[in-house]
């Protein structure tokens, strides 16, 4: 009787079971911010608008919440929950969908400069085609405290 053919299921079946059950289980680690440099989930904080603008820019509420105003509709802002992937790097995405059909929207931003007054986000290009990382100079709202 040849035994090739009883063979290759039960090692490809050891091989999933083992690939299965092996892998860790629980929910995924947090995001460390661990290293040098400061951690801005704890220090954005305020109103920062784009420069040139007389509304457009982000509100950090907290480590988890941003408030984003568009020039045009300025008292319609959208809001974003905030997810720090590290201490400079984090997710935004869209609190409330456009309608229940579609998911909600997802920005990655890094933080390439922050001094107190002015910041500089990096938006990460996360979809299709040739386009580039774009930055966004944003300077804080005259008038709101420095949290540094």
């Amino acid at each position: 009787m040849n035994r090739k053919p009883l063979l290759l299921p039960l090692v490809a079946a050891g091989a999933f079971a083992l690939g299965w059950f092996g892998r860790p289980q629980g929910p995924p680690a947090p995001a460390r911010r661990s290293g040098p440099g400061p951690d801005y989930a704890t220090e954005l904080r305020g109103r920062f608008l784009i420069d040139s603008a007389e509304c457009a820019g982000f509100e950090f509420v907290g480590s988890d919440y941003a408030i984003w105003r568009n020039e045009i509709t300025c008292n319609d802002p959208d809001t974003f929950y905030l997810r720090w992937l590290d201490r400079t790097t984090f997710l935004a995405k869209q609190k409330h969908p456009y309608d229940e059909q579609h998911s909600p929207l997802l920005w990655v931003y890094s933080v390439d400069h922050y001094d107190g007054q002015t910041l500089r986000l990096r938006e990460l290009w996360t979809g299709t085609g040739p386009f580039r990382d774009e930055l966004q100079q944003l300077r804080r709202l005259p008038g709101e405290p420095a949290e540094r």
